[in-house]
């Protein structure tokens, strides 16, 4: 085994060409794509992303064929070979990852061997140089999904939609139409061939062998029976029993693997737009096809013209993903190439960034809670900046910049100088930005304005602003850049950083304002803790196991295991895919939903503060959520059947939330009776729990609410003679606690009834 220092990029990849060239090695790529890219949705969680070729990577295989000018009809020379030159690719694709990852490996190397201790001094100096980022960058997942695509692209060119039909006959509707029939086709065809794992195709030969068959004979029979899946393309058994037939038996098999990747144009002939369709995203090879393409990072045909036109009707479609992503990218270049038009087509670029944004949180915000293009003004002529969607849940603001600056070529390639910069067009400004608009708000020392003039009422409730910083472009890597590159004052909170389709992730997920919100707060809060490389994994986790800080730790990284259990779930909901709930983890996860009844019975209360009582009910955990509603269903039950006032009381130490809940239940229904007694035992529990936060429910005995009356107590805990001698009475054994009760109305300046010697505004009355 090589060392991972004797790996040299350069060399990486002409091996990578060199096996491109060789003949027949088209339809070795061609199982590739069929065998990783053609997945049942059932298995998508129990894939190893590892062990599949990403988008990249056979992008980058489809640009070093191309070049190479070669014949589709060029078979290998046999069977044998073609299996080959396919195990082949897999072991030279992860030479090149190992040669990616050298110049990070060896920074690192030289950070340790300093003689400072050993210590590694400046992450940002080992991981942020573009040298060490490009592996990232190229092997970041594909964070969007195809569908994900046509969902904005109407969004995205909304305000280009006369220059495109006028320019190059490109309509939104007609395109996505023709996208979506063409998937259609191509997996009707890939349906001949079977989704076989290589654990059932060796389970199907000992099965064969009658259990007879050795480990060893198994291993020497398995790449031929990798071919097990195409059965319904390939005659293998005339293939080995038959030596004159060979060459036409595999010449038929290169042919039926070919044809699930082509299509036929008269298959969409009663779609309009069709011959603009392929006249703008197809190409013929020619000589000089995608010579400029040099490696991972540069520009690739296949970027903007993912299919290969084969004649006047027929086109070859290697990977339906490309089609997806170029028609969502492609038109952008368009508009930019006609200098005419340059200008306005960037300025539309961020208009259209900021509906997006603000169409995917209306349904959740709903219009009294969001606004867009908010601006804070210290005088009427004095505009200190503007906030691009805002929005207001109780006491919690969310403060939302969106850039639309995409990760250039240079950068991709390795340049220092552009990854910097476009890291701060895409982050560091809008987080900057973000910060002096919260300072504003907090600081309640600027009016909050929206363009037709409207002034906002709302900086007096607010405590809390997060900062959330939006790119409307699929962004490579972008998490990972954030931890590395992001320069943040440590005193300063933290951004959360997602692409548009990050968003709308987390949103099709968090539906519920307070969700959504707790999900940021959460993501701010454990920023430092969690490393991972994506936001869906960030996502996958909080839905399954929620976002918790474990002190026993000081960091936690997420695999992508929980990116493909949401893979398992979301794509089958925005592809309209029908697919048992078996084995589905996001689907099957733990919900009480009595608690989820006691939530939003509290959501009713039109208090600011009633933010901070949900998200401490959020810190739960599973176990003591079920603990809190058991105890409910008790306290109530007991109310009601011994027509007495009964209570209970939990307390979370520190080390988890620092917080307590006292549920009282009453036989009455006079609030005033039901508030004095929330009131009294939710004082003497707070003060004897020494805690600074406490949260009161309260229902009547009968009532079908689980709760009717909030008290929230979230003063800091201070030492008081009084209290502290109520509660020492209430804890000492066989006396029973006095509940004081007000039956007339008592001025602030009466002596308080329950014998202080204070008066009424200096004790109870506070």
């Amino acid at each position: 085994m090589e060392s991972i220092s004797s790996f040299n990029m350069t060399n990486s990849l002409k091996a990578l060409k060199k096996l491109v060239n060789q003949k027949g090695y088209f339809y070795s790529l061609l199982m590739i794509l069929f065998e990783d890219f053609h997945i049942d949705v059932l298995e998508l969680q129990n894939l190893n992303p590892y062990e599949r070729v990403s988008v990249k990577e056979a992008s980058l295989l489809l640009g070093y064929w191309v070049q190479n000018n070669n014949s589709l009809y060029d078979i290998p020379e046999s069977l044998e070979q073609l299996l080959y030159m396919k195990k082949q690719t897999y072991e030279l694709l992860q030479n090149l990852h190992f040669a990616m990852s050298a110049p990070c490996v060896e920074s690192i190397k030289q950070n340790i061997d300093r003689p400072e201790n050993g210590r590694i001094e400046d992450v940002k100096e080992i991981f942020g140089k573009a040298a060490s980022m490009r592996e990232p960058i190229f092997y970041s997942g594909d964070s969007v999904y195809d569908y994900e695509y046509m969902k904005f692209l109407n969004a995205k060119y909304k305000y280009d939609t006369q220059w495109l039909k006028d320019n190059k006959d490109f309509t939104v509707e007609e395109v996505k139409n023709i996208l979506f029939k063409i998937k259609q086709i191509l997996s009707d065809k890939s349906q001949i061939v079977d989704f076989v794992s290589l654990q059932k195709v060796k389970d199907l030969i000992l099965k064969t062998k009658k259990g007879k068959t050795k480990e060893d004979e198994i291993d020497q029979f398995v790449d031929v029976m990798n071919l097990y899946q195409y059965r319904n393309l390939l005659d293998i058994k005339c293939y080995y029993q038959n030596e004159f037939e060979k060459e036409k038996v595999l010449d038929e098999f290169c042919s039926n693997l070919l044809s699930l990747f082509v299509i036929d144009k008269n298959d969409l002939i009663e779609y309009k737009g069709l011959d603009s369709f392929f006249r703008n995203f197809s190409f013929e090879i020619t000589p000089a096809c995608n010579q400029q393409f040099l490696g991972p990072g540069q520009q690739n045909i296949f970027q903007w013209s993912p299919i290969i036109k084969l004649s006047d009707d027929v086109f070859f479609i290697p990977l339906p993903y490309l089609l997806f992503e170029s028609v969502y990218e492609t038109p952008y270049y368009w508009l930019i190439s006609d200098d005419s038009y340059k200008k306005k087509a960037g300025s539309h670029k961020g208009d259209a960034g900021e509906d997006m944004v603000y169409d995917l949180l209306l349904p959740i915000f709903n219009e009294n809670r969001i606004f867009k293009n908010v601006l804070i003004k210290t005088s009427k002529k004095d505009t200190k900046t503007d906030i691009d969607v805002l929005c207001i849940l109780g006491n919690k603001a969310l403060c939302i910049q969106i850039k639309s600056k995409k990760l250039t070529e240079l950068a991709k390639s390795g340049d220092d100088d552009s990854l910097q910069k476009d890291f701060k067009g895409a982050v560091q400004d809008a987080y900057n930005q973000g910060l002096l608009s919260r300072d504003m708000i907090l600081s309640k020392s600027a009016k909050f304005m929206l363009k037709d003039g409207t002034e906002l009422h709302f900086t007096e409730q607010v405590d809390e602003v997060y900062l959330l910083c939006i790119t409307t472009e699929n962004y490579p890597a972008l998490t990972h850049q954030v931890h590395i590159l992001l320069d943040r004052d440590v005193n300063k909170p933290a951004p959360v950083v997602f692409s548009v389709f990050d968003l709308h992730l987390v949103s099709f997920y968090l539906k519920d304002p307070y969700d959504f919100m707790y999900y940021i707060r959460q993501r701010v809060a454990t920023v430092d803790y969690y490393v991972t490389g994506e936001e869906i994994n960030y996502l996958g986790h909080h839905l399954l196991n929620k976002l918790w800080i474990d002190k026993k730790y000081r960091f936690c990284m997420l695999d992508n295991s929980y990116a493909s259990a949401i893979d398992r779930n979301f794509y089958s909901c925005i592809a309209d895919i029908k697919v048992s709930d078996q084995g589905d983890k996001i689907k099957k996860r733990w919900i009480n939903t009595e608690f989820e009844k006691l939530c939003n019975e509290i959501k009713m209360c039109k208090e600011p503060q009633v933010t901070d009582i949900i998200f401490n009910l959020l810190d739960l955990n599973g176990n003591t959520i079920n603990d809190l509603i058991k105890s409910i269903h008790i306290v109530k039950e007991k109310s009601f059947n011994k027509k007495n006032n009964v209570s209970a009381t939990l307390f979370f130490n520190e080390e988890d939330c620092g917080f307590g809940i006292t549920y009282v239940s009453c036989y009455t229904h006079n609030p005033r009776i039901l508030y004095k007694e929330l009131f009294s035992q939710c004082e003497i529990n707070k003060y004897q729990a020494k805690a600074n936060k406490w949260i009161g429910l309260a229902s009547c005995a009968d009532s079908t609410n689980l709760v009717d009356m909030i008290l929230y107590d979230f003063a800091n805990w201070t030492y008081d003679a009084v209290v502290e001698a109520i509660a020492l009475e209430y804890s000492q054994k066989n006396i029973k606690r006095k509940v004081v009760t007000f039956d007339k109305k008592i001025s602030r300046n009466d002596p308080c009834p329950c014998g202080s010697g204070l008066k009424f505004k200096k004790c109870h009355g506070k």
